[in-house]
């Protein structure tokens, strides 16, 4: 067992929990961070490792095997930020951290905080009233805080409308919204944020977005798929996917007696 500068970390506390029952066992680390358990029966364990100071580990479906890692423990970090309306702080805006599920609320001055977290970067929304805040905070090893500030207003949603080319609203389209300016097709939304679903007037609302650009995959039954790449801006008048119908072959597969085959494969 490690800190993150590959210090070792003597007196670790290790706990180790049979998957299959309550049975469990115990050991420290010795002056060097090692540690040893068992021998144990074969199969599935969970590893709780402790130190004072560090972030607990917690590690699941382990074999009886030695591990392959050694163990890195981190101090813990945090997350302070302020939301703001313009220059004005926000008090009672609800803040999300996406990836850990935390939520939390800002104070009177708009701040909030997230405490107990690992080097990583992270995808924090704001929203009050209607309005909403996006950002992506990146906290290093060579940090233990990082600040940012979540202006409500930079995420927003978009109407589109999908129709066919005799001018008829598709209902039950899947539009698909991604990324394109940077590895995360996501922008760290959700991936529930991603797909949606036309009325029966073909009508969509796409978003939380952000000032950038998208591609918009759009598909339905028996029409071709229609893809759009455009950057978007709050305030944009709705988009508008036209969707050209498609070539469709029905047909039976039968074996040589005239029987149906079912679950048939073709090419």
């Amino acid at each position: 067992v490690v800190d993150e500068d590959g210090t070792p970390l003597p007196d670790t506390r290790l706990t180790v929990v049979h998957a299959g029952s309550a049975r469990y066992f115990e050991a420290h680390a010795d002056a060097n961070g090692h540690f040893s358990v068992g021998p144990l029966p074969e199969a599935l364990y969970t590893l709780a490792a402790s130190h004072p100071g560090k972030l607990p580990i917690w590690l699941q479906e382990l074999g009886a095997t030695a591990l392959e890692e050694d163990l890195v423990m981190h101090p813990p970090r945090r997350i302070v930020g302020q939301v703001l309306d313009g220059e004005r702080p926000v008090p009672g805006a609800t803040v999300v951290e996406q990836d850990g599920e935390r939520l939390t609320v800002t104070d009177a001055q708009g701040r909030f905080t997230f405490d107990d977290l690992l080097p990583s970067t992270y995808a924090l929304n704001a929203e009050q009233g209607g309005e909403r805040a996006f950002e992506q905070v990146e906290l290093t090893e060579h940090q233990s805080e990082a600040e940012v500030t979540l202006h409500l207003g930079t995420a927003f949603f978009l109407e589109a409308t999908v129709r066919d080319t005799a001018g008829h609203p598709v209902a039950g389209a899947s539009v698909v919204t991604l990324g394109r300016d940077g590895p995360d097709l996501t922008y760290g939304m959700e991936s529930g944020q991603l797909l949606h679903e036309s009325d029966a007037q073909g009508r969509v609302r796409l978003g939380p977005l952000l000032a950038r650009p998208y591609e918009f995959k759009v598909s339905a039954e028996r029409l071709l798929d229609f893809s759009l790449e455009k950057t978007v801006a709050r305030g944009d008048p709705p988009l508008e996917f036209v969707l050209s119908p498609a070539v469709v072959v029905e047909g039976q597969v039968t074996d040589a007696e005239g029987h149906p085959v079912a679950d048939a494969s073709l090419s």
